[in-house]
This record gives structure tokens, sequence and C-alpha cells, in this order.
């Protein structure tokens, strides 16, 4: 079942598209997570809690976007207990105690906001019975074994995501047992879910204005930067952050252990057709207003898009039906982000169809733009 639709409204956060200067991107440059509480997050009075941001990474000639990750970094529990018996078929009360200082030990593969598998023999928990900690020697007369953690992530506004996380009440080799077990429908028990913030603010980054994005990334450079260097013009950049923010999916969740045994029974004898996806309400909007700069970077680049056909031809007549998509994109995308000041029937229903229009604008314009050597982020 395709996700629902709405959209977020913003007054000023998708306002403004425009390219980040060199400056700009130097000044938004990491080398690793580490780095973003003194880069990115420099101007946010960050209280060391869950935050979630965004990254991207460059092509070798920092004209491209290679692909857009998502990170949350921050802490969220310190020794948060949990009834065992919600995920083990304990033999006596027993508590999972379970810390998680650093956020960053999930990592989320780019253009995901599904995390990968964390087992617990890298989280820092423990198992108790009558304030007794229970050894790993223990854990299978005791029905308890080790586990795995996984985070599912989806906005909730312009500024807000909420995740969900599942626990899978097996040590990670017997979950990958199952041929399925990467998959992102596969099936958990819910430990807990939080809403936090996404950071910084374009206005509370080193981009300190609007560039037609709410948020500011960090940016893994493909090479040294030097003076003359090119750089990635702002519709790749959009399009990059906006699909890994559009890609959200929710968890298949299970009551309780004995029925999440069954589903693994399902799901190893039909396979993947056995699997029924969920989306979350689909609110980020696609980046289908360019901006009005030179397309596609600023600096020398073989593969001016404006100019170019899908088969890498050149084509004078692009620039023309390009310029009449962007107008179509651009007219659409403001009216379904603009504020209306009076009622208007049915207008979920328009706003979906608004929705569904823009979105074909943006498969044209991409389709125009033609092929690059990354198939995603053109």
């Amino acid at each position: 079942m395709p996700p629902a639709r709405t959209v977020i409204r913003s007054n000023t956060g998708f306002s403004d598209p425009a390219d980040l200067s060199l400056q700009v991107l130097k000044d938004l440059s990491v080398d690793s997570v580490e780095d973003f509480g003194s880069v990115l997050l420099s101007s946010v009075n960050w209280n060391k809690k869950t935050l979630g941001c965004l990254s991207v990474t460059l092509s070798t000639d920092n004209l491209r976007v290679e692909e857009a990750s998502f990170h949350l970094i921050g802490s969220l529990w310190d020794n948060k207990s949990f009834h065992a018996a919600s995920f083990w078929t304990t033999v006596n009360p027993t508590q999972l105690t379970l810390s998680i200082p650093d956020l960053s030990i999930f990592t989320f593969p780019p253009g995901t906001l599904c995390s990968s598998y964390l087992s617990s023999e890298d989280c820092q928990y423990s198992f108790s019975q009558n304030g007794q900690i229970v050894p790993p020697n223990l854990y299978q007369a005791t029905g308890l074994s080790a586990f795995c953690l996984r985070l599912f992530v989806y906005p909730t506004s312009d500024s807000y995501a909420k995740v969900i996380i599942l626990i899978y009440p097996f040590p990670l080799t017997v979950l990958a047992s199952n041929p399925l077990y990467l998959d992102q429908n596969f099936p958990g028990l819910k430990l807990a879910d939080y809403e936090f913030s996404l950071a910084p603010p374009a206005l509370l980054s080193p981009i300190n204005d609007t560039w037609g994005f709410p948020l500011a990334p960090a940016v893994f450079p493909g090479s040294e930067w030097s003076e003359d260097s090119g750089v990635p013009s702002g519709i790749r950049l959009h399009i990059a952050l906006s699909q890994l923010l559009r890609s959200p999916i929710l968890p298949e969740i299970k009551a309780n252990v004995t029925g999440l045994k069954q589903r693994y029974a399902v799901l190893l004898e039909k396979g993947p057709s056995a699997f029924k996806p969920k989306f979350p309400t689909l609110i980020w909007p696609p980046a289908t207003t360019v901006p009005p700069t030179a397309l596609p970077a600023q600096g020398n680049s073989n593969d001016d898009y404006d100019d170019v056909d899908n088969d890498g031809n050149t084509n004078e007549d692009d620039a023309g039906h390009y310029s009449d998509l962007e107008s179509e994109a651009q007219s659409a995308y403001s009216e379904h982000n603009s504020d209306s000041s009076e009622h208007i029937p049915d207008q979920n229903e328009q706003m979906s169809d608004i929705y569904s229009n823009t979105d074909q604008l943006r498969t044209n314009l991409i389709s125009e733009i033609g092929k690059l050597k990354n198939p995603i982020y053109v």
C-alpha cells in the first residue's frame, strides 16, 4: 500500500532555493561524524541529547552528490529498564537494563532511514533478577539470550522526526540464519519510540541563510577543496536530501516472541512475497524547485544537463523544454507549500493530486536532465 500523502507547511524552510558557495561548503565539511558537534552544530545550543543530522558525500570532483545519509547522535538512555518478559519467555521476573550514551553506534546505510542491526555485543546492557546480575553463561537456562536492535526513522515535520526502536531477541548469528533478515520489512518487537529534533536549521548553521531546504547537511568532500574548486548545485543537494527524507518505511511489529517466531517461519516458507510493506504519511516534499543559477554546478563540468539528452548527446532544444518544466514544477511546488487563507473543500484530496502531479513533474525533470554517473542524484 503506498504511503498516505500530505505536505509540510513551512513559511521559510523551503523558500529561496539557492546554491551554496564554496566557502559555505568548506565550512560544512567534516572528516567523520565525530566532527558534527564542532562543525555542523557550532551555533546550536546542543545539550548532547538525541539529534538527527543529515550528510552528503560528494564525488571525487566535488561536483556531484554520491550519496545522502542520516545520522543519529547524542545520548538516549542511561540505565533504562525494561521488563524482559515482553521480549523473552523468562522463568523468573527479569529486568533488561540498557544504556545508549552515543547513538552514533547505530549506522544508517546511505539513502535509507532504517539502520543496520546493532548487536548486543556492542551495547551496554545487563539482565538482572531480584537485583542480581544474570551472567551470560546462565542466559539459556533462564530463557534469555543476546539480542539485536534496529532503528526506523521518519520525519514528522521540517524540524522533527520519530524513531521506532525494535528489538530482536536473538543473537545476530541466529537472526542471520533467515535469508530475509536484512530486508527492512523483517519483523521485530517494539522496544520504544521517541520524537527528536532534526538539526541544525539552516539559519543556525554555517549556511546562516535560507537556501530552499530547512536543514543544513554535513559535507564529506570527495577531494580536498581548493580555491578554484567547482561545487555541486543546490538542486543536486536538495534532490539527494529530499529523496533520503522521502524514503521511510514502518517496521513490522509483532506482539510477542511467540508470534515473532511464527512469522519468521512463514517468511522462510513463502519468501519475500509474504512481506506487506507499510509506510508512514509521506510529508516531505520532493525537490522540484530549481534555483535560478547555472546547472548542474558552479564551476567547470562536462555534464551540463540542460543541453545533454538521456544518451549523452547534445540537444540544443532541451534548454527551452527544461525551462518549461522548471516553471511548471515551481508553480506546483509553490501551490502546495503556500498557506491558504481560506477553506478549500476536499483539501486533502486536492493536496494529494498536487503531490502526485509534482512527483510526475519531478520525474519528467529528472528525465530531461539526463543520466549522470550517479543514477539517483542527478
